[in-house]
């Protein structure tokens, strides 16, 4: 297991979890994080005779389901706009058809 000793550095132990705090917390199952500090994806630390996680060394193992995709260009923003603002109010009937169209990406049924 690769452990350190904490850094010289004042640490708050309100930022400092256990293996089964960190669990717990929903940080990933007990032996999934001993798992990632073997690997040394995650960086643990002695204090005392226990081992202990910093909630931002934690925190950077959370990454997005969906990444954002690419942002909309500026121009064709504005022309969407436009055109939202011109066309007449959507039935519920016709906005539930569009909605099935954008979901299906613009598929015909």
């Amino acid at each position: 297991m690769s452990t350190s000793t904490l850094p010289s550095a004042a640490v708050a132990v309100e930022d400092l979890l256990t293996l089964r705090e960190a669990a717990e917390l929903g940080y990933g199952a007990y032996s999934t994080l001993r798992k990632r500090i073997r690997e040394g994806k995650l960086t643990a630390y002695h204090l005392g005779n226990r081992i202990v996680l910093h909630r931002d060394d934690l925190d950077a193992l959370i990454t997005p389901v969906h990444p954002a995709g690419p942002s909309l260009d500026p121009a064709v923003a504005a022309w969407v706009e436009s055109v939202a603002a011109t066309a007449p109010p959507l039935s519920p009937a016709d906005a539930a058809a569009v909605a099935a169209l954008l979901v299906r990406g613009g598929a015909a049924a």
